[in-house]
């Protein structure tokens, strides 16, 4: 990460190691969460890896089947 380029993590660090006012983007009123993409990279493959206790089963199939047994009697009326 260049100390000039712009970005808000950048611009953060640089405006407090120099104890500058730290710069407020917009109104002040958004939110930002920062992680590191290994860290996210990590939670998302250790909640792929649980059980549907903690994710849920699928029903992505089930939404299929109704789906196609509606068209189904829709188009033989």
């Amino acid at each position: 990460m260049h100390p000039a380029d712009g970005r808000v993590v950048s611009n953060f660090i640089m405006q407090a190691l120099r104890n500058e006012p730290i710069t407020i983007y917009g109104d002040g009123s958004q939110t930002r969460s920062f992680c590191y993409v290994d860290d996210l990279v990590r939670g998302l493959h250790s909640l792929m890896e649980t059980g549907p206790d903690v994710t849920g089963r699928s029903t992505s199939a089930t939404r299929t089947s109704s789906r196609s047994a509606s068209l189904r009697r829709k188009s033989s009326r």
